[in-house]
């Protein structure tokens, strides 16, 4: 049982993540530096357990954040230096 990955920096693509939505108990994750887009948000939000996120420098827009709010066991959405339109 994954509950804190980090995938930071890995250069990974939004089809590279979608096994993310699998690991059911995750509780943190990192996807920083990544050129991740609004799709992710939708795998996301899904995971029950999932208190933070790290969105830093991704093409994340406040559109996909909206989505992320949702899940009401997130507590913390990281996204400096994202897209945020």
């Amino acid at each position: 049982n994954i509950v804190w990955l980090n995938l930071s920096g890995a250069n990974l693509s939004d089809k590279d993540i979608d096994f993310v939505s699998q690991c059911i108990n995750i509780e943190k994750l990192r996807l920083e530096n990544n050129p991740l887009s609004d799709s992710i948000c939708n795998q996301l939000v899904t995971l029950n357990h999932l208190e933070a996120v790290n969105l830093n420098d991704t093409r994340v827009t406040e559109k996909g954040i909206a989505i992320l709010q949702k899940n009401q066991g997130i507590k913390r959405i990281y996204n400096w230096h994202s897209t945020t339109k």
